[in-house]
């Protein structure tokens, strides 16, 4: 966790600083938005196949190649900008190498981080990663303004490319746990059995369905920076306020779920995150002072937090050991995949009728999808901790069998036997 968050930390300033230096260097919304076609495309066609390939091998060795390769493009970036060579072309190139690393490594450690864990600290152990993550996101973004007022364009990328360091000498020291099985079937069958498992379970594909439009519509770096530039007037410092206050907004909502672990209605928990997410996209839309638009960032980061804490531990503990790797594929395709497309469409919206307009075109988008899910997704409604669902098979959803002397919670997942 320690390795993650300093290399989560560099890859926030680094995004940060993308953004903004693509933006000096064009002047235009449509342009910089054009950066989530980039960030976009690797998950779409790539994140399948990265999660086949992390069922199949060490994924240990699959993340110290993923970190070297990060490294090594950060670094040729950050050179560029140093030289003043950089050309709008160069971002977009870099964005593609830097996501299609990405999809590999995130596939990759995400599979192996319940083979480090035991199951039943599994849910407390996803939100402590998601609070590393978070905090990284709530101090990056700062640091990146005060390092592009202080150092110049080039030191956030130079700063990203050493962060990668800590992560490579983390994995290293890493006690090896044990190796995903051999696996003998062809690696074009292995990815379509997985889409298969995901498809085939009313609660994965709901979580999958209300993450598109989570993705396609979330609050994003483009939209802010375009807000923070056109209705704000305000410089790189405080375009790195606003992303850092959401970044704490999603701290204090790991930490409300930290204090409340055991949470019994996690799929109304999941519905009710992505409803203030919703709301909070609405509000920002009507906010025209720097602190007042922190302020409803932060209550939009601790809605983002409780869709993404839940929804992964959810899928941590009903994920199969042999298709782990596929399944977090899924959601990774998803989530990340569908994500940067949002940077896209905010970027042409707000290029055509203002940065205003496209947060409450979103937020109402949003809602909507929301309030369908609510309606449509009983599996995804229904779900409690105490009447775990059966999804380790891809089966449809059925209630597990309760243990004698309630003991199903610890001794079995969704009547299965650990």
């Amino acid at each position: 966790m320690v390795g993650q968050g300093g290399s989560n930390l560099g890859s926030q300033m680094e995004q940060v600083a993308t953004t903004w230096v693509l933006y000096e260097l064009t002047g235009s919304a449509v342009l910089v938005g054009l950066l989530g076609v980039f960030r976009a495309a690797p998950f779409l066609l790539l994140t399948p196949f990265a999660g086949a390939l992390a069922d199949r091998i060490d994924q240990r060795r699959l993340l110290l190649v993923t970190q070297a390769w990060g490294l090594l493009n950060s670094l040729a970036l950050g050179l560029l900008v140093l030289s003043g060579a950089a050309q709008p072309w160069h971002f977009y190139a870099q964005t593609f190498l830097q996501t299609a690393m990405t999809t590999f490594d995130i596939t990759g450690r995400q599979a192996m981080f319940p083979r480090l864990v035991a199951r039943r600290h599994i849910q407390a152990a996803v939100t402590l990663n998601s609070t590393a993550a978070r905090t990284s996101g709530f101090v990056g973004p700062a640091i990146a303004g005060w390092l592009i007022i202080g150092a110049g364009n080039a030191a956030p990328f130079l700063v990203n490319a050493a962060s990668f360091l800590v992560l490579i000498a983390m994995l290293l020291l890493m006690r090896d746990r044990g190796r995903p099985a051999r696996v003998a079937a062809a690696f074009r069958t292995e990815v379509l059995e997985g889409l298969r498992y995901v498809t085939r379970s009313p609660l994965l594909s709901g979580i999958l369905k209300l993450e598109a439009s989570v993705a396609l519509f979330s609050v994003n770096p483009v939209i802010i920076a375009i807000f923070a530039r056109e209705v704000l007037h305000t410089g790189a410092d405080g375009l790195g306020v606003l992303l850092s206050a959401m970044a704490f907004g999603a701290l204090l909502g790991n930490g409300l779920l930290l204090w409340f672990a055991s949470v019994r209605r996690k799929g109304r928990l999941i519905l009710a995150g992505g409803a203030l997410y919703a709301a909070s996209l609405l509000g920002l839309a009507g906010t025209s002072t720097l602190a007042a638009a922190a302020a409803v960032l932060v209550v939009a980061g601790m809605g983002d937090s409780a869709i993404a804490a839940m929804r992964n531990g959810v899928l941590h503990l009903g994920a199969r050991p042999a298709l782990r790797g596929r399944t977090v594929a899924a959601m990774v395709t998803v989530r990340r995949g569908l994500q940067p497309l949002s940077q896209t469409q905010s970027g042409a919206v707000a290029g055509l009728l203002g940065a205003p307009v496209a947060l409450a075109i979103a937020g109402l988008a949003m809602l909507a999808a929301v309030g369908f899910a609510a309606a449509r997704g009983t599996a995804l409604r229904g779900f409690t901790s105490d009447e775990e669902t059966v999804i380790a098979d891809g089966e449809d959803a059925v209630p597990a069998p309760r243990a004698i002397g309630g003991r199903a919670g610890r001794d079995t997942i969704g009547g299965i036997p650990r």
